[in-house]
């Protein structure tokens, strides 16, 4: 209004004005990226400049529940999670022990790998911890709370929910002190205490309700992703999928209804050119004094001339939104990081190439979880228990030991093209042949002792195998030096042998 004004006394200093305008909103846009526009078609696109605790602590319980209810209910999120799992942990991620001393080396391994076969909560040993591990990472978070037994520390642990852990105790404590989620943090930012409910909050029997205990942090692991820096608790890890899934399945279900509809067969008559309509099957009478009849599977029906009977709904000939529900579906799997294959077991969409392109994805993404989630949270520190408690019966050497995680096998999408190229690898790079049998769960010194004694029985019995290259080339034929495959010690028995059945061979 006032620049219309100013343009009708002096139509120079509105155009001049204008001009101005137009330019400063060019400059503007010039200096800003386009995700920070405010014009009009972004104007109900909101950011969120919250903390990721603050983010979090208002939503944790309720994204919870949600997810946790659809995998019981969804056929997909509960393969998705079970896929998860099995990808994740398999037959259990073991742990290579590295030191300079083979015998230190031997007594660590040893000792750990007692501790993992042994039951830790009366039922499961390590690896079927693990696995209840993963679940709760999934699910968001979980704690491993460590127990004491015999007067040896570390002996027993129980996985516990997420939910144990109040995500509503936000407090300020003396000193400097916090607690942020149920996790209490000292003046130096460092974790000291879990704040962990004596009852599951939606338990059937809660024997202690409302009663939370104070854990010393020794005595806790505390799974779960940091996606952002600063994270204290961690959020579901299918967060991203669960409103467009939840979404598919309504879909679903109003297609699922729209077929039972068509399913029911409902006719409008209209007479024919006689204009008179004669019953077809049982008549009744309304109140509004119009007839409704009822027919019956296998009924044989004569109508009049020119009579007509189309179906209340048309049956649908779209596909009811097959293609929809397909790329819905690829988008909740690649929110959760699981190959759509994998998580639906639809391989129509996908052939050789595509599948060997999203398993390499998934398993370094697997290999991601393992190395920066697991190991630090829980495998790392359980390795650490177990080497401390060796240290206090005595054995000072542990304390010096380190590890190695070891991810479980993954299956190979074309066996005899990968194994072909490892071996290669194995060949072609230095060092690369530890590597490859870390992968499996075995350490260099190990299997070149397990392979010489292959070998010994091979010398042994004079075999020859196509897996052995000392007397075999890749192509299956014998390397030059075949005399290698007598035994040892009867080299020229064997060749005078050969040479009378060569004579007589001659003379006949």
């Amino acid at each position: 209004m006032f620049d219309r004004l100013i343009s009708a006394v002096s139509p120079r200093l509105g155009y001049q004005r204008e001009a101005y305008r137009v330019g400063l909103d060019d400059l503007r846009r010039q200096r800003s990226y386009a995700a920070g526009d405010r014009g009009r078609l972004n104007r109900d696109w909101r950011g969120d400049a919250r903390s990721p605790d603050a983010a979090i602590s208002g939503d944790l319980g309720l994204m919870r529940g949600r997810q946790r209810r659809m995998v019981r209910s969804n056929p997909l999120l509960a393969a998705l999670k079970r896929n998860l799992i099995v990808g994740l942990i398999g037959d259990g991620i073991t742990v290579r022990v590295l030191h300079d001393d083979p015998a230190v080396r031997e007594r660590a391994q040893r000792r750990w790998d007692e501790f993992c076969a042994r039951p830790l909560d009366g039922r499961d040993d390590f690896y079927g911890i693990q696995r209840q591990a993963a679940s709760g990472l999934i699910d968001a978070d979980c704690l491993l709370v460590w127990m004491p037994e015999d007067g040896k520390p570390d002996q027993r642990v129980m996985v516990i929910s997420g939910d144990y852990l109040d995500h509503t105790l936000n407090q300020i404590l003396n000193g400097g002190a916090k607690i942020v989620m149920g996790v209490e943090f000292d003046r130096s930012n460092r974790v000291v205490a879990y704040h962990i409910w004596e009852d599951h909050p939606g338990d059937l029997i809660m024997v202690n309700a409302g009663k939370r205990r104070r854990v010393d942090a020794r005595d806790v692991d505390l799974v779960y992703e940091r996606l952002e820096p600063g994270m204290t608790r961690g959020v579901p890890l299918m967060h991203a999928s669960l409103e467009t899934e939840h979404e598919r399945s309504e879909t679903k279900r109003a297609i699922r209804v729209k077929k039972r509809i068509e399913a029911c067969l409902a006719l409008f008559r209209r007479p024919g050119d006689g204009g008179e309509a004669f019953a077809w099957g049982e008549q009744e009478k309304r109140a509004s004094g119009q007839y409704q009849e009822q027919l019956r599977p296998g009924m044989i029906i004569y109508g009049q001339p020119g009579e007509e009977a189309p179906t209340a709904i048309a049956p649908s000939s779209s596909g009811d939104g097959d293609g929809f529900l397909r790329t819905e579906a690829m988008q909740v799997c690649a929110g959760i990081g699981v190959p759509y294959h994998l998580g639906t077991g639809d391989y129509s969409q996908s052939n050789f190439t595509s599948m060997r392109s999203e398993n390499i994805a998934y398993h370094a993404r697997l290999d991601d979880w393992t190395q920066h989630t697991l190991d630090p949270s829980f495998i790392g520190p359980a390795f650490r228990r177990v080497m401390r408690l060796g240290v206090l019966e005595g054995d000072t050497e542990l304390a010096k030991v380190r590890y190695e995680v070891l991810a479980p096998p993954r299956a190979l999408t074309d066996p005899l093209k990968e194994i072909m190229a490892k071996v290669i690898e194995a060949r072609a790079i230095p060092g690369a042949m530890a590597r490859l049998l870390s992968a499996y769960g075995l350490d260099m010194e190990g299997a070149m002792k397990a392979q010489a004694e292959i070998n010994t029985l091979i010398d042994k019995y004079g075999i020859a195998i196509d897996t052995d290259p000392r007397r075999v080339n890749g192509s299956g034929s014998l390397q030059p030096a075949a005399g290698y495959l007598r035994p040892k010690g009867d080299g020229d028995q064997a060749l005078r042998s050969l040479l009378s059945q060569a004579l007589g061979l001659i003379e006949d």
